[in-house]
């Protein structure tokens, strides 16, 4: 029974744990989007040792802009015409993606999760 009473105040205390804001964290890292793609295709392993959990302020040009499930603004951005980042933004910041159509720069800061054929963020917000 007193197993059960701590595990259950322990669920409470980490559901109830401040959440990661972005806009708080400094960027650990500023570059043009182009940049960390390179880096994560030239060398994976390397790339997800130095910036993976990592906080980054990225620009680029507006690939494609989407809204996903979770009513989240999805930016993708590229130099080319295949994408090179994809950032799953804050979902306050959907109102903000709005006034940005594909083609234009944005400049977003976000946590760096990796590489799956283009470099994955989260948590984006956009700076203005």
């Amino acid at each position: 029974m007193v197993l059960v009473i701590i595990l259950i105040i322990g669920i409470v205390i980490f559901f109830n744990l401040p959440k990661s804001n972005i806009k708080k964290k400094d960027a650990a890292f500023a570059m043009k989007s182009h940049i960390i793609y390179q880096a994560f295709n030239k060398n994976e392993a390397a790339a997800n040792k130095k910036y993976l959990g990592k906080v980054f302020e990225i620009e680029g040009k507006i690939l494609d802009k989407a809204i996903d499930r979770r009513d989240a603004g999805v930016v993708r951005l590229s130099q080319s015409k295949k994408s090179q980042v994809m950032i799953t933004l804050s979902n306050d910041q959907t109102t903000k993606l709005a006034n940005y159509n594909v083609g234009d720069m944005i400049k977003v800061k976000a946590k760096c999760n990796g590489y799956i054929q283009e470099v994955v963020f989260d948590k984006g917000i956009i700076v203005e």
